[in-house]
Parts: structure tokens; sequence; C-alpha cells
């Protein structure tokens, strides 16, 4: 018999169609396809998704010790430039401080300088004023002046004796005895106001010796600037001298 089907019989055959969702995929255990109409791939077919999540993760740990990176070295930089900074005002404000001493020294010299002077000035006026002193309660000075005086002498052929008024009596009694023991030959006695008590000039041939204490005093006085400038090398103004003859 033959297996060929002929065109008249084609019509006795019914086909029925049908379509794939009066098929549910729940009812073939091989199938993917959920309830809700999602496709699951079989575990052999997501190792491409497996992948991408692994370089997924794999981004995300770099980017992470990326940033722990910067953070340590914006962290190392941020140090190093604060210790440089810090440094630099330290050195800034040890500079600072050296210059303020040393001006401070250079003042404390000047100062120094300055106080010696004023400090000379006083010592030479207290120095007349304790002369004055001794020359009131002591009326025998002028005698040791004059003395002093009489041994300076060049010429004892002729002296003239210039003294204050008031030396005069104590002057008078004893000028015979320190003449003669001086060598002097003729000697005249000149009331001076102007002359300090205490102190007298003795004038000859050959010129003057001044025993004023005013003199004495500003030859001790000029003496001790003379020492002043030596140590100080010339340093500073030199001071005024003090003049009371009161």
């Amino acid at each position: 018999m033959s297996n060929l089907i002929k065109v008249d019989r084609a019509s006795e055959l019914h086909v029925t169609p049908f379509e794939a969702e009066e098929y549910p995929c729940d009812s073939h255990p091989s199938c993917g396809r959920t309830g809700t109409g999602k496709v699951i791939l079989p575990a052999g077919d997501r190792g491409a998704s497996g992948r991408e999540d692994l370089s997924e993760q794999s981004l995300q740990d770099r980017v992470a010790a990326a940033e722990k990176e910067g953070y340590e070295k914006g962290f190392e930089q941020g140090h190093k430039d604060g210790l440089h900074l810090a440094r630099k005002r330290l050195e800034d404000t040890i500079g600072k401080m050296i210059r303020l001493c040393e001006e401070l020294a250079g003042l404390k010299a000047q100062i120094y300088r300055e106080a010696e002077r004023e400090l000379l000035s006083l010592a030479m006026l207290a120095a007349r004023k304790v002369l004055q002193a001794e020359v009131k309660a002591d009326p025998d000075t002028v005698l040791r002046t004059l003395r002093a005086c009489l041994e300076q002498l060049g010429d004892q052929s002729r002296v003239r004796v210039v003294l204050n008024p008031q030396d005069l009596e104590v002057v008078q009694a004893h000028l015979p005895r320190l003449t003669e023991r001086s060598g002097v030959d003729r000697y005249e006695v000149v009331q001076d106001p102007a002359i300090q008590r205490g102190g007298c000039i003795l004038e000859t041939g050959f010129g003057r010796i001044n025993g004023s204490l005013a003199d004495q005093l500003l030859r001790i006085e000029k003496e001790l600037e003379r020492e002043f400038e030596t140590i100080h090398g010339g340093c500073g103004a030199a001071a005024e001298p003090v003049c009371d003859d009161s």
C-alpha cells in the first residue's frame, strides 16, 4: 500500500492549531520560565553574568584601594606641608627673637655708657660737695694745698700767693715756715674772693701753679674721662664738667 496520501483524502485530515501559552512552562521541569513570564537561564548559561558580577566587585575594590591610596598620599603630603610651614614660621620667630636680643644688647650697652657718664658727673659733683664740707670743717685744708703747690715751684726767688680772704688768717700764721722749708726768698699774699676756700694759686716769674680745688677736680675729671674713652673706644659724647663753686 502506498504511503502517499492522496489529494482527495487530505480533506479528511483535521489539524487543530495551538500556541505555546497553552502549555505552561511550569509543567516541564526543564523549562526556565517562571510563573511571571521571566526566563531563568540554567546554571550553565549564567557564566557571563557571574563574570560581570566579579568584574564589578573587582572594580569596586580597585576604586576603594585607589581612594585609600589617594587619602594616604594626601595625608602624608599635607603632613609634610604642615611641618614645612611650621618650621618656616618657627625659623622666622627665632630670627625675630635673635634680632630683638641683639637690639636689646646694643641698647643695654648704650644705657650702660650713658649711665656711666651720668655716674661720673654725679661722682664729681659729690666730690665737690664733700670737699666744700671738708674745707668748712677743716680750715687747715688750704695749708695742705699750699704745701703741695710750693713743692712744685721752679723759681723760688719771688712768689705771689693768691687765696680766698677767709683762708688768709690761717695761711699768714704758717706761711713763713712753709716758704722757708721750700727755699722761697720772698713772697707776697694777695686776697681774691674768686678763689674757692681751701685752694690757692702761686705765681712766679716763670708761670703759675693753679692749686684751686675747682682746677684740681677738673683735672681729675679729665683723667677719668680719658680713661672712660679708652675703655669704650671713644663711643658717646663727653660728659659735661660740673662746676659748683658755691
